[in-house]
């Protein structure tokens, strides 16, 4: 059996569909919280559904676990070390995670200067 095939039959899928499943719920909550906030007549059923929704947090508590597990499970497996060291492990982490953060960050700049930069009268004015 090739390495690769190796490497690739350990890794669990279903984490990253938990994963997956609580970012998703992260992002319900946030249009929950912009929707809820403008008032309005809502039914029952929309009661129902914010009354779900409540759990930003959490979720991105299970998110946030869930990442340390995965990103731990290569180390239990090799005994408790790094294959390729600290060093590649931090170059790997930097060039995976920096672009799309610099990313966001100037979208979310952009967005500030051009439509969001003034009261919206929603929960967002506190941030």
């Amino acid at each position: 059996m090739s390495q690769k095939t190796h490497t690739s039959s350990q890794h669990l899928k279903y984490l990253d569909g938990l994963r997956a499943l609580a970012a998703l719920y992260v992002v319900f909550h946030h249009c929950m919280l912009q929707i809820w906030t403008q008032g309005g007549d809502f039914s029952a059923a929309a009661r129902n559904i914010v009354h779900l929704l409540k759990s930003g947090r959490g979720a991105v508590d299970v998110f946030i676990v869930l990442s340390g597990f995965c990103l731990m499970l290569p180390v239990v497996r090799a005994g408790g070390e790094l294959k390729e060291g600290v060093i590649a492990f931090y170059k790997k982490r930097t060039r995976r995670i920096l672009p799309p953060y610099y990313c966001a960050m100037a979208f979310s700049l952009i967005l500030i200067a051009l439509c969001i930069g003034r009261k919206t009268g929603t929960h967002w004015d506190v941030s």
